[in-house]
Order: C-alpha cells, then structure tokens, then sequence
C-alpha cells in the first residue's frame, strides 16, 4: 500500500492562515459572548467572523490563506 504524499507546507505559508484561523476564532468567541453563551450557533458564528475578518485582511493587504 502506498503512503500518501502530505503537501509540503512551508512555515511561512502556515503561519498565515494560523493566524487567520485565530482572529476568525476570536470573533466568532466574541459573538457567542455577545449572544449571552447560547449555544448552538457556533458554525453561523464562525461564518459570520469569517465574512467579517476576510474582508479586513483584503483591504489591509495581507494575505487570507
């Protein structure tokens, strides 16, 4: 059986979309926050940071991995 080849993932080509992930993360925390801690609407919180976030890293340039 052959081993799957993994992509090979610069550190630098990571470190972007970690650091998007954690800002996406963050906002998506603060809107549960802001809804009181209901749960049950942690993907609509986590698209809605996303649709947030992605348009701030456009204007500012920086890359969205």
């Amino acid at each position: 059986m052959a081993k799957k080849r993994q992509p090979n993932i610069s550190d630098q080509e990571l470190a972007p979309a970690a650091m998007l992930r954690e800002r996406v993360a963050l906002r998506a925390y603060e809107l549960y926050e802001l809804r009181d801690r209901e749960s049950g609407f942690d993907l609509q919180d986590w698209f809605q940071a996303e649709q947030e976030i992605l348009p701030q890293l456009e204007q500012s340039g920086e890359p969205a991995k």
